[in-house]
């Protein structure tokens, strides 16, 4: 298992090549009060921000789907059969 260094420095070597998922793979494993710290950091960048959002943007429009679908199979299924 690599030391807590090397897993420091594999993490910094990450973020500097902008691959913040992995960076944040490794840090949240680490029991240290510099890795939450950098975590901080990493989910204050705007990458990291715009992509969350982007996350939220999608499961909306998933479950809004979702919603349509619902409504119009009950619809239809009215429409066809008869209201009860």
């Amino acid at each position: 298992m690599p030391t807590q260094d090397e897993q420091f420095a594999a993490a910094k070597a990450y973020i500097q090549a902008k691959e913040y998922d992995k960076a944040r793979r490794i840090l949240k494993r680490i029991q240290h009060p510099k890795a939450d710290e950098w975590l901080s950091k990493i989910d204050q960048m705007p990458e990291m921000k715009a992509k969350r959002r982007r996350q939220i943007v999608m499961l909306v429009l998933i479950g809004v789907s979702i919603v349509i679908i619902a409504v119009a199979a009950t619809y239809l299924s009215q429409t066809i059969n008869g209201p009860f």
